[in-house]
């Protein structure tokens, strides 16, 4: 029998949420294998609509307008549905499913009405939290689930991943751009757009080139990424930067001489991502964005010699 609370951790992109569905159909369908994702079965062609009436999913999903909060009033119709008897009392046993996708994107509030489900769990319900960082969620909220940790995707799993998504696997992803997608099969499929790839590589040689900035080079990435139809390439580039600046703060640290410098390279990703957060919750020109967080990080890294 499963815990009434699974949360699916791991980095983005290697499939948790296509897993909490995966796993969604076979309690609801009450099959396995193959036959519970059967196309023409109309309980799977319900979950897929997203009208069937025993499973309810909330997502903090990113717009134009960026509010990745996931609102308390979200969360207390989650309780309110597990609530309710099930309808497909057949096929599904009974059986209710709540799946909360970016979960670690939960305020307090909602975090605190999500504790009624896990303290009191009805009977035959399952919620499923999906998260990238699990450390985010209140500690109340981490131990009254289980948790399953997924793994970055193999290259040759990876590549099946990409093939299956209508995508192919890029013939030559190594250094910054080989970590920067780490087995994540989300990010191997937009190395296949053009504008995300030749960003990605803008922006780490920017980055190599740290504390020193090429004012004309930076301009030019900043101008393109600004583009409304940007903003895969724009979120890329600050990926990368976080992921650069992270690999700089192990790499001090672990080199004991230069152990201070790992606390102003890990002071440097707080003050980028910051910087991003309050523009994409303000709506923010991106472009001006991309330069404000190469300048703060530059100025940082000078201060740290």
């Amino acid at each position: 029998m499963l815990h009434h609370g699974l949360m699916l951790a791991g980095p983005k992109g290697i499939g948790k949420a296509t897993f909490a569905y995966a796993l969604a159909r076979r309690l609801l369908t009450g099959l396995d294998g193959l036959a519970a994702d059967d196309p023409d079965n109309r309980i799977v062609r319900q979950i897929r609509a997203g009208s069937h009436p025993d499973l309810l999913a909330l997502d903090a999903d990113e717009g134009e307008t960026v509010n990745r909060l996931i609102p308390v009033d979200d969360v207390r119709r989650l309780v309110a549905f597990f609530g309710k008897t099930a309808a497909s009392s057949v096929a599904g046993g009974g059986c209710r499913v709540g799946i909360i996708d970016r979960a670690d994107d939960l305020n307090t509030a909602s975090a605190n009405a999500l504790l009624k489900i896990l303290e009191e769990p009805p009977r035959r319900s399952i919620l499923i939290l999906v998260c990238e960082a699990p450390g985010r969620l209140p500690a109340t909220v981490r131990s009254r689930c289980r948790q399953v940790s997924l793994d970055p995707l193999e290259e040759s799993d990876l590549a099946r991943a990409v093939c299956a998504a209508g995508g192919r696997l890029a013939e030559r992803i190594e250094g910054e751009l080989e970590a920067w997608v780490a087995g994540s099969a989300l990010r191997a499929l937009m190395l296949g757009d053009k504008s995300v790839a030749d960003a990605l590589r803008e922006a780490g040689a920017l980055l190599a080139a740290l504390p020193g900035i090429d004012q004309a080079r930076l301009g030019r990435l900043a101008q393109r990424l600004g583009a409304r139809d940007n903003r895969d390439a724009y979120n890329a580039a600050f990926d990368l930067m976080s992921l650069h600046m992270a690999q700089r703060a192990r790499a001090a640290a672990f080199s004991g001489a230069a152990s201070p410098h790992a606390a102003n390279w890990a002071n440097a990703i707080g003050r980028v991502e910051e910087t991003k957060s309050q523009a994409d919750a303000l709506n923010l020109d991106r472009s001006r964005t991309l330069l404000a967080a190469f300048h703060r990080l530059a100025l940082e890294l000078r201060a740290a010699h």
